[in-house]
């Protein structure tokens, strides 16, 4: 018993840490090819979502967006970074709960699959959640500014 609150502590004062980190690194990726280029497939949906915005943000003059709209996908990227920094404390949590049973003596199978399941129960609402602020993204530029923005950033490519 006092190795499963061990192991659950231990847990927690790693997910802090972890939750600094991911703030720290933010919108940083490793790719750092431009907006709709081919390297795009290689990017997980929380990059395509921080490029998408940063793109965004980069011809905010060229697009002619408004303060709302500027404030609007501002506050879309900060309020997706929250809840996707949460999201994935949970999803360290679980996986430091799936090691501590796996670590019992008398391992119970249901248990660490149901686990498991909650998991990538997890990181399936993290996808959704990034295809869901992409789109809301999208809806607050006007097709025009959507067919602007991708001209430009065809040209940037070059």
């Amino acid at each position: 018993m006092t190795k499963k609150v061990l192991a659950i502590l231990v847990a927690l004062i790693m997910v802090v840490g972890l939750a600094g980190q991911a703030a720290y690194a933010g919108g940083h990726y490793k790719d750092k090819s431009s907006y709709g280029s081919k390297d795009d497939d290689k990017l997980d949906l929380g990059e395509k979502f921080c490029k998408k915005v940063k793109m965004v943000m980069k011809y905010r003059k060229e697009l002619d967006l408004t303060k709302d709209q500027e404030e609007k996908i501002k506050k879309l990227k900060f309020d997706t970074k929250k809840a996707q920094i949460k999201r994935c404390a949970e999803i360290d949590v679980k996986k430091v709960e799936i090691h501590a049973e796996m670590w019992m003596d008398k391992m119970n199978t249901a248990k660490i699959n149901e686990l498991i399941e909650e998991k990538y129960d997890l990181k399936k609402e993290k996808a959704k959640a990034y295809v869901a602020a992409i789109a809301q993204m999208k809806s607050i530029l006007t097709e025009k500014q959507r067919e602007e923005l991708t001209s430009l950033c065809l040209k940037d490519e070059d």
